[in-house]
């Protein structure tokens, strides 16, 4: 009888052609102090997600006092009309300058990324200073063939927490402001074909990044 609990009772009194309500029965039970013996439910502790390198520059990007002390890198999309490109830029943290820029237009690709910090690598060639490169926890970024690439170099690997993309505000506020200048003052749009959208990106970079010596 210690299983016996507020739905037995109902289906008993309906059985028996009594007449009490569910919520009589539920007040009876809660005023005798009443309890039916269930099997617990298990409790599953949510997992934590560990992140795969540390953010070496949360809250200290107004410490960056050198040219190539910070990179930051990030994937954005850009699409209009039939045409859908993701492009992957390396921006210096401290001078602002675009450093490299890929292409891909399959979603997903992961060559640009790659490309793109094997222009880095090249370009850090002689420096005898570490530089961190920042990323966000994506899934080119985090892959081991990715990171072996900078294991024989002075480049140190930070990385924004899991799900807090504001842990990269220069690549949240450059991409933006980016892809406005991009579309309203390059006229994006009116690209036809892959070759003329890449030679509108490499006029825009030299503009940007001569703006930012100003």
């Amino acid at each position: 009888m210690s299983s016996y609990n507020q739905s037995n009772l109902t289906q008993f009194t309906f059985a028996t052609s009594s007449s009490i309500s569910d919520n009589f029965s539920y007040k009876c039970f809660q005023y005798l102090g009443i309890q039916s013996q269930t099997r617990h439910k298990i409790h599953y502790k949510p997992r934590k997600v560990k992140d795969k390198y540390p953010n070496l520059i949360y809250s200290t990007w107004d410490t960056v006092d050198r040219p190539r002390q910070v990179i930051v890198s990030d994937m954005t999309v850009i699409k209009y009309s039939w045409f859908f490109f993701e492009l992957t830029m390396y921006f210096d943290v401290f001078t602002k300058e675009i450093l490299t820029w890929h292409v891909a237009e399959r979603r997903g690709h992961r060559d640009q990324y790659i490309d793109g910090l094997n222009d880095v690598i090249n370009l850090l060639k002689g420096t005898d200073e570490p530089t961190v490169l920042h990323t966000d926890q994506g899934s080119v970024y985090a892959s081991l063939a990715y990171n072996e690439l900078i294991k024989d170099t002075l480049i140190v690997r930070s990385m924004s927490r899991a799900g807090k993309p504001t842990d990269n505000p220069v690549n949240e506020s450059l991409n933006g402001w980016i892809k406005e200048e991009l579309f309203i003052d390059f006229k994006i749009e009116t690209c036809n074909s892959r070759e003329e959208f890449e030679e509108a990106l490499d006029a825009y970079v030299d503009y940007y990044n001569e703006k930012n010596k100003e």
